[in-house]
């Protein structure tokens, strides 16, 4: 009879525990609470011992965790981890393998270098205004609204006014891109910016012409930063 009441002790504790669980599972909010309550939750179940006249001797309790078989949230969280982990491996390599294309490719670039074409020789100060009239983008590097805001930016610290067309007149710069040298003034710089690629390295040509269309300075850089470049029309 123990034995049968023991069995009957544990089908009312599962049947409690399962309850329980039922209850929890219908509640995301308590989702975690499920899981740690399968996780630390033990039956316990007594056998008799008897001898082979069939005398009891003795009575062992087996303790087990119970809910394993349910612990599906358990198992996709553990699963979840692993394909985020596994997402943060990928992402690591990917990281790795840029900065070491990075070091490849400054390994293989050559080393800065400046031709001055036409060195300048008339006083800056003696100009108010720098038009960005021609800024290309051979070779397709960049697009010409980003070059024109990339060189509209290397220019901020020059004192002299900086014309970008592309705020200028939106209209105008979509039908003709280089409409400020229609406007001939001889306060006016008017400079024109050109951008190549040769393997590895970058080259920016800079022009500079009067109102006349007379070249005041022509340079061509290799592997030198664009403001570095503009420092010609900054740094006086």
């Amino acid at each position: 009879m123990k034995k049968y009441k023991d069995k009957e002790k544990y089908d009312i504790k599962l049947l409690l525990i399962l309850g329980i669980f039922n209850y929890l599972k219908t509640n995301p909010m308590k989702k975690l609470l499920l899981v740690l309550f399968i996780s630390v939750t033990v039956y316990s179940q007594n056998y008799t011992v008897k001898d082979k006249n069939g005398n009891t001797i003795g009575t062992i309790q087996e303790k087990k965790p119970i809910g394993w078989d349910y612990m599906a949230g358990s198992k996709a969280a553990a699963e979840g981890a692993k394909i985020a982990a596994d997402k943060n491996a990928a992402a690591a390599a990917s990281r790795n393998a840029t900065q070491q294309l990075i070091i490849n490719r400054a390994a293989a670039m050559s080393d800065p270098s400046s031709i001055i074409k036409t060195p300048l020789q008339v006083d800056l100060n003696n100009f108010t205004t720098i038009a960005l009239v021609g800024i290309g983008n051979i070779g397709g590097l960049y697009g010409p609204k980003a070059s024109y805001k990339w060189v509209h930016k290397a220019l901020e610290f020059s004192p002299l006014k900086v014309i970008n067309p592309l705020k200028e007149n939106k209209k105008k710069f979509k039908k003709n891109k280089m409409f400020l040298r229609e406007t001939k003034d001889p306060n006016w710089l008017y400079i024109y910016v050109k951008f190549s690629m040769s393997g590895v390295n970058s080259t920016k040509s800079l022009t500079i012409r009067d109102s006349k269309n007379k070249v005041l300075y022509s340079a061509s850089h290799t592997n030198i930063s664009i403001p570095e470049v503009m420092s010609v029309l900054t740094d006086f």
